[in-house]
């Protein structure tokens, strides 16, 4: 699984889009093949209000959207633990950097070839999933 960002900064977040293509570069200088992660809140810095895919004919896609989620682990003791200091009390907080990545269980989403679909949002991640011959677009909002 590779990761797929595109950054644009030229306008502001609320306005910004981006268009993925089945010929984009993986973020690990690879093709895009099944099992890659769109990273929509990495490339437009906000969840993506509405997805547009589009397939040509003969392609058919899988995708699942928000196939990730961020798991920050509780625990009872404190290490690992930062301290915040209030007025007479402390309170435990997790450190983020024991976060980790888990797969969502979302289900797949199969998009026939020549179809033109739209999702709206809140949308973080998009997994492709599956993939035959022939070239689609996403374009996040």
């Amino acid at each position: 699984m590779a990761n797929v960002t595109k950054l644009n900064r030229g306008m502001p977040r609320a306005n910004r889009y981006q268009i993925f293509t089945s010929a984009d570069v993986a973020d690990t200088g690879g093709a895009v093949v099944q099992g890659d992660v769109l990273r929509v809140t990495t490339s437009l810095q906000r969840a993506a209000k509405s997805i547009l895919v589009e397939t040509q004919m003969g392609c058919d896609l899988g995708i699942t959207l928000n196939s990730i989620s961020v798991v920050i682990p509780r625990s009872d003791s404190v290490a690992g633990h930062r301290k915040m200091s209030g007025t007479g009390y402390e309170k435990m907080l997790p450190s983020l950097a024991d976060a980790g990545e888990v797969r969502s269980g979302n289900p797949e989403i199969t998009i026939g070839g020549g179809a033109t679909v739209e999702f709206s949002g809140p949308i973080d991640d998009i997994e492709i999933t599956t993939w035959t011959m022939g070239a689609w677009t996403i374009r996040v909002d």
